[in-house]
C-alpha cells in the first residue's frame, strides 16, 4: 500500500513539473517571438503606432490555436505582420480605399478602426484558412482574396517577407536578438 502511494505521488510530481516546464517553455517562446516581432516593426514600420499592439497580436494567434487545437499556428504571428505590413504598412486607424483600414484589415468587418478588435477580426480571418490548409505566404494570400488574388500583380507579401527576414538576419548578426 506505501509503495503504491509513493507510486502515484512520484507520477502527480512528475506531472506537475512537466506542465511547468511545458508553461515555461511557451513562455519563452513567446519571448522569442515577442522580441522578433518588436524588431520587425521598429525597422520596418517605425511611425506605424503598432508597437503597443505586438503583445495582442501574438495572443490571438495563441488562443486561435489553442481553440483549433493546432500549435502550428501561433507562430503564423509573422505571416500577420507579413499581410499587415504589405497591405497597410501596420498604420493603426488608417483607412485605405475599398473600406480598408489599418493595422491589418480585415474583410469580415470593413473599417473596423479598432487596433484590438482588428487584430482579433484579422486573426479570426487567418485561422479559418489554416484551417483549410493554407500556410505560409499563401496564409497571407488567402486572407487577401478575393479582392487582389493576384497579390497586387508585384509582389508585396513576398517583398514584405524578404524586407523582414533580412530585419530579423540583421537583427541576430549585430546581437540585437539572442
Amino acid at each position: 500500500m506505501k509503495r503504491d502511494r509513493l507510486l502515484v505521488f512520484v507520477i502527480v510530481c512528475a506531472a506537475m513539473l512537466c506542465a511547468l516546464l511545458s508553461i515555461e517553455a511557451r513562455a519563452d517562446v513567446f519571448d522569442v517571438r515577442l522580441a522578433k516581432a518588436r524588431v520587425i516593426v521598429a525597422e520596418c514600420y517605425p511611425d506605424s503606432g503598432f508597437r503597443p499592439y505586438i503583445g495582442h497580436l501574438l495572443r490571438a494567434h495563441e488562443r486561435h490555436a489553442e481553440r483549433m487545437g493546432a500549435p502550428g499556428f501561433a507562430g503564423a504571428w509573422y505571416w500577420s505582420l507579413v499581410y499587415g505590413g504589405a497591405n497597410a504598412k501596420l498604420k493603426v486607424g488608417a483607412v485605405f480605399p475599398g473600406n480598408c483600414a489599418g493595422p491589418m484589415d480585415c474583410k469580415t468587418r470593413p473599417r473596423l478602426l479598432d487596433p484590438r478588435e482588428n487584430i482579433d477580426h484579422h486573426t479570426k480571418e487567418m485561422a479559418l484558412g489554416w484551417s483549410k490548409g493554407y500556410r505560409g505566404i499563401g496564409l497571407a494570400k488567402y486572407v487577401m482574396l478575393p479582392s487582389a488574388p493576384r497579390d497586387w500583380g508585384s509582389g508585396q507579401f513576398a517583398k514584405a517577407d524578404a524586407k523582414h527576414r533580412a530585419v530579423i538576419e540583421a537583427a541576430y548578426r549585430d546581437g540585437r536578438l539572442r
